[in-house]
């Protein structure tokens, strides 16, 4: 198939979004934006649609700042309480993919020799091998194709660092990490990020099998 510049669009909004979501605690003001999104018809995809519309259930709350807390309550317990499996969902490769579930392992390396190949830095407190920095990783290569194919400049180079990071960096670990969360996580929006992300890495990958079996 042909991909638009539109679609490495939507996929790069919907990894910002995401990488917000898992990079830290919900404040009054993501809230505030987050219901300014019709998350109810987000997407046309069904996994992602049915995530962001549970999301949009969990963010229908009177109390805002009692939403808060308890929000804050559960990321705290989905992502910082326990590395212990089935009691949190830490959110980094290395625990995933380190004998011991440590951070900082040979992920950690990885992905930033990767994020610099493509003059990209973490400024952030968060590891370099954290879920909302390698998501914003796949926003950037999303935005830079995009940005290719509005030009008619070649795209391949961005098209084929998506497949390997997708492949190296986020399928061989984020499956699990979601098995996780769906286990520790209490609010629906936790759960419905999780359903959101499975649906982008999915819808994400078979567009660029798509692409792939096209130029074969």
């Amino acid at each position: 198939m042909k991909a638009t510049s539109e679609n490495f669009t939507d996929l790069a909004f919907t990894y910002r979004l995401l990488s917000r979501l898992f990079k830290k605690e919900i404040d009054k003001d993501f809230i505030t934006y987050l219901n300014t999104l019709n998350l109810s018809d987000f997407s046309d995809d069904p996994k992602i649609r049915r995530g962001a519309a549970l999301i949009n259930t969990g963010l229908n709350h009177k109390d805002v700042v009692t939403f808060e807390d308890y929000l804050a309550a559960d990321y705290t317990k989905c992502f910082i309480g326990t590395t212990v499996v089935g009691q949190s969902s830490y959110p980094y490769e290395s625990v995933y993919t380190s004998p011991k579930r440590l951070v900082m392992h040979e992920a950690f390396e990885e992905v930033r020799r990767i994020y610099h190949s493509f003059g990209v830095t973490n400024a952030s407190d968060l590891y370099d091998d954290h879920l909302g920095i390698e998501l914003d990783f796949c926003a950037f290569l999303c935005e830079k194709t995009a940005e290719a194919i509005r030009l008619q400049r070649s795209s391949a180079e961005f098209i084929d660092a998506q497949s390997k990071f997708l492949d190296n960096h986020i399928l061989n670990w984020v499956p699990r990490f979601l098995f996780d969360l769906r286990k520790a996580a209490e609010t629906q929006v936790y759960l419905g990020s999780a359903q959101m992300l499975e649906g982008m890495i999915e819808a994400h990958r078979k567009l660029l099998q798509d692409i792939e079996d096209t130029n074969d």
